[in-house]
């Protein structure tokens, strides 16, 4: 399951590349040929394909697993999957790069693609895989599969929340594992004033303004994090706090706008990506 939900993860991975501007769409496509051949591959593992001798290609694991699952069942959109390779092919090893136009129906005829497939060969839907179990942080993972209740509940207000948790401890574990960027300032001579006093205290409130954006810089910097991509989870969720026993409220949900199932989709893939990179540079 869980490398499943790894080919559910690099799908999703190339759905958000290729609603960006060009170039950067063409991105999509790659990660779409990568998403389907980690599935023909866990595909043809999970029906007992021998494998031939040699370079196993795209198209060789689409004619296998549809051997596998003939008479009584076949793969759907084997056409459309053709067409992908070929345009894979194309922009890999020609640079060409396809149309915005190539690459929307490339991302609806992959869609369809696992729409169709993964309940043929694994009994699921495409929505019932969790990309959480590819998540380590216990808490994060927790707060996911809660996200996925309850959008499957149809409660996504509720959902977003458990998002924004999720996301928090993720940062959690992030400065768990992160050394002081900086040392306290230190102050000149101590003068009685009030005028001294108030002019410390407004140094120090601009001071700790100016370090927390810095903070919040490097976080994004070292998790690897689109600013405009967390701009918009920061727009879709509520702020999250910790009181000392470790209870957690929400602030600003009011004032946060009523989401969408994209919207739950996008805050999900944002965590969960959020967390593979700390995982990857070693800190959770």
């Amino acid at each position: 399951m869980e490398r499943l939900a790894f080919v559910r993860y690099t799908y999703e991975c190339g759905v958000r590349h290729s609603r960006e501007p060009e170039p950067a769409n063409s991105l999509g496509v790659l990660l779409f040929h990568d998403a389907v051949d980690l599935f023909l591959q866990l595909a043809a593992e999970h029906l007992n394909v021998a494998k031939p001798k040699g370079q196993v290609y795209l198209a060789d694991y689409l004619g296998l697993v549809d051997a596998a699952l003939k008479p009584n069942a076949s793969l759907g959109g084997r056409a459309a999957m053709t067409r992908l390779n070929s345009v894979r092919t194309s922009l890999k090893h020609n640079g060409v790069r396809p149309s915005p136009l190539d690459v929307e129906a490339l991302r609806a005829n992959v869609t369809s693609f696992f729409e169709d497939n993964v309940p043929l060969v694994f009994g699921i839907r495409v929505d019932e895989i969790s990309m959480a179990l590819l998540v380590t942080i216990h808490e994060a993972r927790s707060q996911l599969e809660e996200a996925e209740r309850q959008a499957t509940a149809g409660n996504l207000g509720e959902a977003i929340d458990a998002c924004a948790i999720a996301f928090a401890y993720v940062v959690g574990a992030f400065h768990r594992f992160q050394r002081p960027a900086y040392k306290k300032p230190g102050f000149g001579p101590s003068a009685g004033s009030d005028i001294y006093l108030k002019g410390v205290i407004e140094y120090v409130a601009h001071l700790a303004k100016a370090v927390n954006e810095l903070q919040d810089r490097v976080e994004l910097l070292t998790l690897g994090i689109d600013p405009a991509q967390m701009r918009r989870f920061r727009k879709l969720t509520p702020h999250v706090a910790f009181t000392m026993d470790g209870t957690v409220h929400l602030a600003g949900i009011g004032a946060k706008p009523s989401p969408d199932a994209t919207d739950v989709r996008f805050c999900y893939g944002f965590v969960v990506a959020a967390a593979l990179a700390l995982q990857r540079i070693g800190e959770a």
